[in-house]
């Protein structure tokens, strides 16, 4: 089902292309209708009409907008990543740990929609098979006694523990308050980075005196509209599980490029489960 769905949005794409390249406006055509993909009796009255009558069939009416927003992101995070293949510590750290948190722009709120100060998503690892990433929302951040402007901040969810309050579907803020122990990397002692010590490690690429001092990020929670427009769901078990709607080619990828837990190479046979 989630190939069938891939071709549908690879479709609706290439209709898009081809009507902003020039179609004349003059054109008795009708206007494109969103239609339920699952709905077979209407796809089958579709096919009997003229071909400019057709009906565009659009996967649970995917907003296009909210998808395209959510693959710049992905690709931000994607160039982010691509900073730690040739650092074989930040590699290493990166098998070891749970799941990552990455936000490529720590603190550009003017830059991102909807008026949200920030946002990131999280990665899963299952013994070097990385999970498909869930969209997240923040609200406010800082790095040690300024607010957070600009670069990428990745926090490395080290144990069970603070992978619970990333998987939760409330509203949380990472503060000294939350009762996490969080160190940043330069700070960061042997059995923090094995996964013994610190529930997180924080990695800031911002600069500054206080840049790696002190993290907060605040307002932590689920990004519904983006994690919808991508797979199709909001369900964060079947995302992270690689189970689900639709197929998106940047999200796959990026989960691809994530380090195995190998002492080499990249995650390998990483599946791509989905509905039929």
């Amino acid at each position: 089902m989630r190939a069938f769905a891939a071709a549908i949005a690879m479709s609706v794409l290439s209709a898009t292309a081809v009507t902003a390249a020039g179609a004349n406006p003059a054109a008795d055509v009708k206007p494109a209708t969103a239609i339920n993909p699952g709905a077979a009796k209407d796809q089958g009255a579709a096919a009997k009409k003229p071909a400019d009558q057709q009906d565009v069939v659009l996967p649970n009416a995917v907003d296009l907008n909210q998808l395209a927003d959510a693959n710049t992101l992905v690709s931000k995070v994607s160039a982010v990543i691509g900073r730690f293949r040739s650092d074989p510590k930040m590699l290493d750290l990166m098998r070891r740990a749970k799941g990552v948190f990455v936000i490529p722009e720590f603190g550009h709120g003017t830059q991102i929609p909807s008026g949200r100060w920030g946002a990131g998503v999280m990665l899963v690892n299952a013994n070097g098979h990385w999970s498909e990433p869930v969209f997240y929302g923040l609200g406010g951040g800082s790095l040690g006694q300024t607010n957070a402007n600009g670069g990428a901040l990745v926090l490395y969810i080290m144990n069970d523990r603070a992978m619970a309050k990333f998987r939760s579907a409330s509203n949380w803020s990472l503060t000294p308050q939350t009762g996490l122990n969080t160190v940043t990397y330069s700070a960061a002692m042997p059995q923090d980075l094995s996964g013994g010590g610190a529930d997180i490690v924080a990695w800031s690429a911002a600069g500054g005196p206080h840049s790696d001092t002190q993290v907060s990020v605040t307002d932590i929670s689920l990004d519904t509209a983006s994690n919808q427009a991508v797979y199709g769901t909001t369900d964060t078990r079947n995302i992270l599980a690689n189970n689900t709607l639709y197929i998106n080619p940047a999200v796959i990828n990026l989960a691809r490029s994530m380090p195995s837990s190998a002492s080499t190479g990249i995650a390998q046979n990483h599946q791509t489960s989905g509905h039929g």
